[in-house]
């Protein structure tokens, strides 16, 4: 979750990879033509076929751009990198494509609606230190559930967005999955741990091709 966070921030590999090759981190899609004339566009030029007419309207590319996508990704998912690449994913606000991802974290990110905040705040809860109890006085307690700590009796109907805002920022600078107490790992180090242990137990020695669908 915290992999797909910077991902949807374009803070990740797969911007840093897109950046390197195309000069910024989206695939932008490419120029339509207008619509009346878009029957004397040759066919052929977009591979024929339904796939290609559904690449082409839904995200503005080619099958040739989605295969150059997941072959940068060496056919493994844009966010996870851990399960072969199978869904165009995109900006549904701007268009421009972002990578390709698994149906797992294509899925995912749209079960979030594609916002940090929340899948950085599901890994914390998912880790235990999402909701924290604080101290009162004469040894009565409360739930806190962002950072900066705010109390609940304090925010009034609708009264949460600019909390969340900050609790966002604060979750984005300063990760705190692997950073328990009984943990000595970094962020980097729990998960390189996790993918290390998943490819042996699957005894996957090369990595697993793909090709795009939308």
């Amino acid at each position: 979750m915290l992999l797909a966070a910077d991902y949807l921030e374009l803070r990740g590999s797969q911007a840093r990879m897109l950046e390197n090759e195309l000069e910024e981190p989206v695939f932008r899609s490419r120029a339509r033509p207008e619509l009346r004339g878009f029957d004397r566009v040759a066919w052929g030029s977009l591979g024929g076929t339904s796939r290609a007419g559904h690449l082409y309207h839904r995200y503005g590319i080619t099958e040739a751009d989605a295969d150059w996508l997941l072959k940068r990704q060496v056919g493994l998912c844009g966010v996870c990198s851990d399960r072969p690449g199978d869904h165009i994913d995109h900006d549904h606000e701007t268009g421009a494509v972002r990578g390709v991802a698994c149906t797992g974290c294509n899925t995912g990110m749209g079960q979030f609606g594609d916002d940090p905040t929340c899948l950085r705040r599901a890994a914390d809860y998912v880790m235990g230190e999402l909701v924290r109890t604080m101290p009162l006085d004469d040894g009565i307690t409360r739930l806190s559930f962002t950072l900066p700590d705010v109390d609940p009796a304090t925010v009034g109907p609708n009264g949460w967005k600019r909390y969340f805002e900050a609790d966002g920022e604060r979750r984005r600078d300063n990760p705190s999955f692997g950073g328990r107490s009984d943990s000595a790992l970094t962020p980097i180090e729990v998960l390189v741990r996790e993918i290390v242990a998943r490819s042996r137990a699957a005894g996957r020695t090369t990595a697993p091709g793909g090709v795009a669908r939308p």
